[in-house]
């Protein structure tokens, strides 16, 4: 299917059903309530995930650090799209966790928000949630790493992302 077909039928649905934002409007609301609805068994429903990237992500931090053995000393990490905390929980259990001063968790869905910052409280570092999009994130912030974990499918404009 091309893009304009997926448009059209968007537009069609939307139209069917009194929608009427703009498709961007309706792909974030439509996405927000997903995640919101998800949430209560995303943990579950993905549990080869946190079988499987832990290692993965071990793999890449040596790799990282063998690669570049100047690597700051304190990291503040941004997870975006951190859902209920799977990134950072595979990062906090690398060889770069005693490095990772602050954390920052970004979603659109205040429930995955919710729960990952419920399992935050577990990990004894200090963080911070924030709903929404990387534009509703403090201007002057700025982090040494930033993550993002099976989103980018959800990501209508790439480019712009």
């Amino acid at each position: 299917m091309s893009i304009s077909e997926a448009q059209t039928i968007i537009l069609e649905t939307m139209k069917r059903h009194g929608a009427y934002c703009s498709p961007a409007e309706f792909h974030a609301a439509l996405n927000e309530t997903f995640h919101d609805c998800e949430s209560e068994i995303y943990d579950r429903e993905h549990a080869y995930m946190w079988d499987s990237l832990p290692a993965q992500f071990s793999l890449l931090i040596d790799d990282w650090l063998h690669a570049y053995p100047d690597v700051p000393k304190e990291i503040r990490l941004l997870d975006v799209g951190c859902g209920t905390g799977l990134a950072s929980f595979c990062l906090l259990n690398t060889a770069i966790r005693s490095r990772i001063k602050t954390i920052d968790l970004l979603d659109v869905s205040q429930v995955m928000l919710g729960r990952a910052a419920q399992r935050a409280a577990t990990w004894g570092v200090p963080t911070t949630c924030h709903k929404g999009l990387l534009d509703c994130l403090p201007t002057d912030k700025r982090y040494e790493v930033i993550v993002t974990c099976s989103v980018l499918h959800h990501v209508p404009d790439l480019s712009s992302f």
